[in-house]
């Protein structure tokens, strides 16, 4: 919630920049594989890891759809966002990235995670 709050505000403060503008705004941009490891680590255990691919949520998303299972909007966006080699993530580069428009700094994974593990018990 905080960095939504500082979204919001780079926004006001860089009006000409965003106006009418569609932006991706982001705390940190890690890979699954990144998110993992780091749980992993802060939790000093292994986690059980099902790995799914892209092509196969493509399709059971089209299968769904086909039978008038909106639900596939789930596996759809999943197959997208996350598309094997894709590389459909927001990059700090990226035009449409809010961060990099508005000076707007990006989160630490760790510490969030951390915090994150620590509410829920796990650690």
């Amino acid at each position: 919630m905080d960095q939504i709050g500082r979204a919001v505000a780079g926004v006001l403060k860089h009006p000409d920049e965003t106006a009418n503008k569609y932006f991706a705004a982001s705390s940190f941009n890690p890979s699954h594989n990144e998110l993992v490891s780091t749980v992993e680590e802060l939790i000093g255990s292994k986690l059980t890891v099902t790995r799914l691919k892209s092509a196969d949520l493509l399709k059971a998303g089209e299968e769904k759809l086909a039978q008038g299972d909106f639900r596939a909007f789930g596996d759809l966006l999943k197959a997208h966002n996350h598309a094997d080699g894709a590389d459909n993530d927001v990059k700090e580069s990226d035009s449409g990235n809010l961060n990099s428009v508005i000076g707007l700094p990006y989160e630490d994974l760790r510490e969030s995670l951390k915090d994150w593990l620590k509410k829920a018990g796990a650690i």
